[in-house]
């Protein structure tokens, strides 16, 4: 995989981070995170013809400092890449973040 350039950056002033990767989530993922609040760090988009923003990559850190990298290969998919970035002495409380976010995006769907 190729590191995003925040994250490079990242690994240059000594915070290396370990890397857990998820394919395939939906579109309001981004909208989820947007909504808890989750500080969007870096974005890359561009306008369509019919004045509509599209997202293609973007970057959350949360208040853990993970780094949530969402990654889009084409405008007309509705399912989007998550990388997370974190340091190896936080699995255990990267494990736990993520059940959370699962379950609550589960609830959701079915409420």
């Amino acid at each position: 995989m190729k590191l995003p350039k925040y994250i490079k950056r990242l690994n240059k002033n000594g915070d290396y981070m370990s890397i857990m990767t998820f394919h395939f989530f939906r579109t309001d993922i981004f909208k989820y995170f947007d909504e808890k609040k989750v500080e969007r760090v870096y974005e890359k988009s561009h306008i369509h013809l019919d004045g509509n923003a599209v997202w293609s990559k973007l970057i959350y850190k949360t208040n853990q400092s993970f780094y949530l990298y969402l990654e889009n290969k084409t405008d007309d998919s509705p399912l989007w890449n998550l990388t997370i970035f974190y340091k190896p002495n936080q699995f255990d409380e990267l494990v736990f973040f993520i059940r959370q976010v699962l379950r609550q995006l589960r609830d959701e769907s079915l409420g």
